[in-house]
């Protein structure tokens, strides 16, 4: 395996750096061997774990990154700007870095062995309303404006959303609110994901728990609500157990004084991604 760490997008894209971000990609690269085949390409899968906006969460990152890598992915970890570390921490710097996650995997495809037409987004909580946010807002102005003509390489293929939160109008994660708006109610709706889905939005992989009282389910059914008004293929699963933060559901995912992230009834939802994937061709190929 190859790794990189703290590939440097603002450096890469030769953008200013607000004071105090982040805006770094880690890589997790399975080699070519001769043994199986020297032509070898994969789908990838970009990760953005959770956290609020205020930090990154430590298990949602590598576990989910190294899952997707034994199902024959090339992943990718991002280090988006949160509140702990710099008062920039909203609205659109993280969607700005998010996009130069996609768009810079989209044009090293090549040199990562990857099908650059089959790049997937996975996001978890405030993770997954960036990883929505680059699968609906991909194109916004400030994109275009910090990307120029690269930011049509920045819309993602598919999206993979855990108990994301996506409306700021309805009930919500408010600390996630908060720092993407930067507490300004003027744009609640503007970064409410659910009004920004189009019939172009790209295919979307939904879960969430009807126990979650931190982001409460109804973001994942307003999205999902969205993609069938505007003939997008999606999946949904709301499991009746389980509460907020689960990652894999698993031990490999959990802390180790939190039981209650090991979920058996909500594991399944990384194997039926890989199905939903699977039906999208997101698969190896020689």
């Amino acid at each position: 395996m190859i790794t990189e760490k703290k590939i440097d997008l603002y450096k890469y894209f030769n953008l200013q750096r607000p004071e105090g971000a982040k805006g770094y990609l880690n890589s997790y690269i399975l080699e070519r061997s001769q043994e199986y085949s020297a032509n070898r390409m994969r789908p990838a899968m970009i990760v953005f774990t959770g956290g609020g906006y205020w930090m990154r969460s430590d298990r949602e990152k590598e576990p989910i990154a190294l899952s997707y890598l034994a199902k024959g992915f090339n992943a990718f970890t991002v280090e988006y700007t949160v509140g702990s570390e710099s008062d920039n921490a909203h609205m659109p710097v993280m969607l700005i870095e998010a996009c130069m996650a996609v768009a810079f995997v989209r044009e090293n495809a090549d040199k990562y062995f990857i099908r650059k037409d089959k790049i997937g987004v996975i996001g978890f909580s405030a993770g997954g309303h960036l990883a929505g946010s680059v699968t609906t807002m991909w194109n916004e102005i400030s994109v275009q404006n910090a990307l120029k003509e690269k930011y049509t390489l920045a819309r993602p293929d598919v999206a993979v959303l855990c108990y994301p939160v996506i409306t700021f109008t309805h009930p919500t994660h408010g600390g996630t609110r908060d720092w993407a708006t930067n507490s300004n109610p003027d744009l609640y709706d503007y970064y409410s994901l659910e009004k920004r889905v189009t019939k172009n939005t790209p295919p979307c992989f939904i879960w969430a728990t009807s126990e979650d009282n931190c982001v409460p389910p109804i973001s994942s059914i307003l999205m999902a609500q969205a993609l069938a008004e505007n003939g997008v293929p999606f999946d949904l699963h709301i499991y009746h157990k389980g509460g907020h933060g689960l990652a894999l559901a698993n031990r490999e995912s959990a802390s180790s004084d939190d039981a209650n992230c090991i979920l058996p009834i909500a594991e399944g939802w990384f194997e039926q991604s890989i199905k939903f994937l699977s039906g999208l061709d997101f698969k190896v190929v020689d």
